[in-house]
């Protein structure tokens, strides 16, 4: 739920940071020209601030899809675990088709009780 705004959010931060590093080294070359020892060091300080906390979102951005990628592998793994059975060996597939499906064992028990069923009533209503 939150992994798309968090993508979006540091996609945008990613597209941006060029004019914002553009602008820090801006600031920068002024500061030096101006030989502003403290701007300096507060501007590269602002800089590597920057730098950090953009490294660390796109850092846990790589974790939520890692996180996403093994889920998604166990889904897939259990889901055709559940189609095809371990090593292929029965699961929904071997219920739904196949020469022992309960499908068809099941449509034809259904079908007995509907004939039973029936003619119960017509001894009722005879």
């Amino acid at each position: 739920d939150t992994a798309k705004p968090n993508i979006q959010k540091t996609a945008r931060n990613i597209v941006n940071y060029d004019e914002q590093f553009q602008n820090y080294y801006d600031t920068l070359v002024d500061t030096v020209k101006k030989k502003d020892k403290a701007g300096l060091k507060e501007g590269i300080g602002d800089l590597i601030g920057t730098i950090h906390t953009n490294s660390n979102e796109v850092t846990e951005i790589i974790k939520m899809l890692e996180a996403f990628k093994t889920k998604l592998y166990t889904n897939t793994v259990d889901f055709k675990n559940n189609v095809g059975g371990p090593d292929g060996q029965g699961g929904l597939t071997a219920i739904l088709a196949g020469k022992q499906a309960l499908v068809p064992q099941l449509q034809a028990e259904i079908e007995n009780l509907r004939s039973t069923q029936k003619a119960h009533f017509d001894n009722v209503l005879a």
